[in-house]
Formats: C-alpha cells, sequence, structure tokens
C-alpha cells in the first residue's frame, strides 16, 4: 500500500488558518482538510473522498481531540507552517485507514510531491 502526498497548501483567511492535503491512496484520491478558528466549534479536521465528480466527508476529528500544537493556533498569528498540522493529519489518515482496513503505514510526516 502506498500513500502519496500530492499537495500541501497552508493559509490564513476569514480568521482562520487552513491546512490542505491531496493524497492518493490505492488509486483514490482523498483530502484532508483543516480549518483552526478562534472557537472550537468552527474548526474541522475533516477527510474527503474524490469519487471521479465529487468529494465526499468520510472522516471527522472534533477539535477537542486535536494535538496542543495545532489547539494553540491564533488566527492573528503569521506564518504558521504546515508541519505545525502534521500530527493531525496523520490522526486524520490513521481514522481514514482504519476505515477502509488497510495496513497503517502512513508516516509521521507527509511532504507534498508537487507544491
Amino acid at each position: 500500500m502506498s500513500t502519496k502526498c500530492l499537495t500541501n497548501k497552508t493559509w490564513n483567511q476569514h480568521q482562520s488558518w487552513y491546512n490542505e492535503r491531496l493524497f492518493e491512496i490505492e488509486g483514490v484520491r482523498y483530502r484532508t482538510h483543516i480549518r483552526r478558528n478562534a472557537y472550537d466549534f468552527q474548526s474541522d479536521a475533516l477527510v474527503h473522498r474524490f469519487d471521479g465528480e465529487k468529494w465526499h466527508q468520510i472522516v471527522n476529528i472534533e477539535a477537542p481531540l486535536w494535538p496542543e500544537d495545532v489547539l494553540a493556533i491564533s488566527y492573528v498569528q503569521s506564518g504558521v507552517e504546515a508541519a505545525t498540522f502534521d500530527r493531525l493529519v496523520k490522526a486524520l489518515l490513521d481514522e481514514l485507514l482504519l476505515l477502509l482496513g488497510l495496513p497503517n503505514q502512513t508516516p509521521a510526516q507527509h511532504q507534498p510531491i508537487t507544491q
């Protein structure tokens, strides 16, 4: 089983920090989407699966269960690095692989193939 990270983007918008990564696992595209807002209830950590036409949400991790380094992010910070989200992305992928019944071989850090 191979897990390829195709893209890795981090940006600040609408008083939130975002990290989005595109993965290919067993020939299927998955997208992790993290939004860290000042409020936990407005923060998201999701995995979507692409079926060839549209994206479908299949995994969600609630903000209270996130690693402390991600919970500490504030929208007023400047220059949040993509690596700050690595542990939460790994947790999302772990949940995804468990759901798919695939062996968990995701690396602790996910570097993009292309920027």
